[in-house]
């Protein structure tokens, strides 16, 4: 199979299994926000924001150097199966003592410290940082299967997982459990994902932990500054929630964070994107520089021909979509209003959606660029950038959340994904020129336009014939305006 048919292959795969990923999640979130209402989702919510934190720590940006090292070992048996080894090792290590802290922490507040603080969600951070183990581990066979161009492996494994997971909640969520128990069941699907992955992987490594104190430094030194930029961008990304479960009531938790899963899931996108560019990014780094310009510039372009559509029909469907992962009752809760030309209107689930699909439009082309960085090799870069996000994020979150909970949250979401972007279009400019293909902008606007016109009148009705309503409007209108063009399908379908 040649490289182009490889990477179309990957591609391909990953979509689908994102779908049916994506399913399996909006059926647990919609059991569990039926089941639990947004006080008892909201726990739920923050003992995963809690622990995510030090997730993203643990990881400390081993994953992308290991799909640089594995990038340049390419055929190599043996050096494969020693930076395998010794970085599967330095990870379970490292993860083992950062969530041994993330729980120890939590176990020394007393309970009832902050509002949503309890038995129950205390035993629930120790379930999901074991889980949170298992997964650090997983990452670690996705870049091997990355860099043989064989995603279907591990997106095999987390559907597995993912099913698992969903097996062992129903009953638990039958019997009445705690929040601990249905937490729990993430446990069970991590081990199964890991062990699926270890059975696939044997084909291109062998798996064993090596111990080479040099490499680990060596590896150690290379990722920490891409690992606090991680670490730091999550930081700005998950704060918020964090703050609000100290300032606020576990309802404000859980209005929150049901829009927030449907931002998880249309995050994946631009990742899964630049995760098969990313690996072409490093290699014309090194050989074409004018090749690196050039995929920059086009995944910009190819961004915001798919990405716009996406942002203006989530922020029109956005009643029906929180309607279809929760009930009725819950995307309606609020516990905010404002007072807006004489009438009060009540901030809910579905207008704290659209508010969050604002910065996610910025962190499209965030993404992009923020990989642009790492491939050039210029993590240290993104420090600056990161630490000025987090400083301002927690600074006007500190202030915003105590006075608007869940609204101010969203709204200091905005800003700091837009702080992001204008720091790393900085960066990047200073070593290449970014081309702005202006007249697909329009073309797009005007094909936009169309669609938000055709499905407005849908905005309350049922969620799936919106969307797709407004997919064929929208690719009928990109067509006939050329807001598409042969480069961009190029590097969509081929990823070359």
């Amino acid at each position: 199979m040649g490289l182009t048919r490889k990477v179309a292959f990957n591609s391909s795969v990953q979509i689908i299994g994102r779908v049916v990923t994506t399913l399996i999640a909006l059926i647990t979130v919609k059991l569990l926000t039926n089941k639990l209402g947004p006080a008892g989702y909201g726990e739920y919510a923050a003992i995963l924001n809690y622990i995510a934190l030090f997730g993203t720590l643990a990881d400390f940006g081993f994953y992308w150097i290991l799909a640089k090292e594995l990038t340049e070992a390419e055929g190599d048996m043996a050096k494969t199966n020693y930076i395998m080894g010794n970085i599967l090792a330095l990870r379970s290590f490292f993860a083992l003592i950062v969530l041994s802290c993330a729980v120890v922490a939590i176990y020394l507040l007393p309970t009832g410290a902050i509002p949503i603080l309890n038995g129950p969600v205390k035993l629930g951070v120790l379930m999901v940082a074991i889980s949170t183990f298992w997964q650090t581990l997983n990452m670690t066979f996705v870049a091997i299967f990355q860099a043989n161009y064989r995603m279907d492996r591990p997106v095999i494994a987390d559907i597995v997982g993912r099913i698992v997971s969903l097996a062992v909640l129903l009953p638990f969520l039958w019997l009445g459990l705690n929040v601990a128990w249905l937490v729990s069941a993430m446990i069970f699907g991590a081990v199964a994902n890991y062990y699926t992955n270890v059975l696939f992987a044997r084909q291109y490594t062998i798996v064993k932990f090596q111990f080479d104190r040099g490499y680990w430094k060596r590896i150690f030194r290379e990722s920490s500054v891409l690992g606090i930029v991680s670490v730091l961008a999550l930081i700005y990304f998950k704060i918020d929630s964090v703050i609000l479960s100290i300032y606020k009531s576990a309802g404000d938790v859980g209005i929150y964070a049901a829009p927030y899963k449907v931002i998880e899931i249309i995050n994946f996108f631009p990742a899964v994107f630049m995760g098969v560019v990313f690996i072409s990014l490093v290699q014309s780094w090194k050989d074409d520089h004018k090749r690196f310009q050039f995929l920059i510039s086009r995944s910009i372009e190819a961004m915001f021909v798919l990405g716009l559509p996406i942002i203006i029909g989530g922020i029109i469907l956005a009643r029906p979509m929180m309607n279809f992962i929760t009930s009725s009752d819950y995307s309606h809760a609020s516990t905010v209003a404002i007072q807006l030309m004489g009438y009060s209107v009540a901030i809910d689930g579905a207008m704290v959606l659209r508010l969050l699909l604002v910065a996610v439009w910025f962190d499209f082309f965030a993404n992009i660029l923020g990989k642009g960085v790492i491939a050039m090799s210029r993590s240290r870069l993104l420090l600056i950038a990161n630490i000025i996000a987090v400083v301002v994020n927690i600074g006007f979150n500190l202030f915003v959340i105590p006075r608007w909970s869940y609204l101010g949250a969203a709204l200091v979401t905005i800003l700091t994904e837009a702080l992001v972007l204008l720091a790393q279009s900085i960066i990047i400019s200073k070593f290449i020129k970014v081309h702005i293909p202006w007249a697909v902008v329009g073309r797009t606007l005007v094909a936009v336009i169309i669609m938000a016109a055709i499905i407005y009148p849908l905005r309350n009705s049922n969620l799936l014939y919106g969307i797709a309503v407004g997919a064929i409007v929208y690719c009928i209108a990109a067509w006939k305006t050329k807001a598409i063009s042969e480069d961009v399908i190029k590097l969509v379908v081929k990823r070359v």
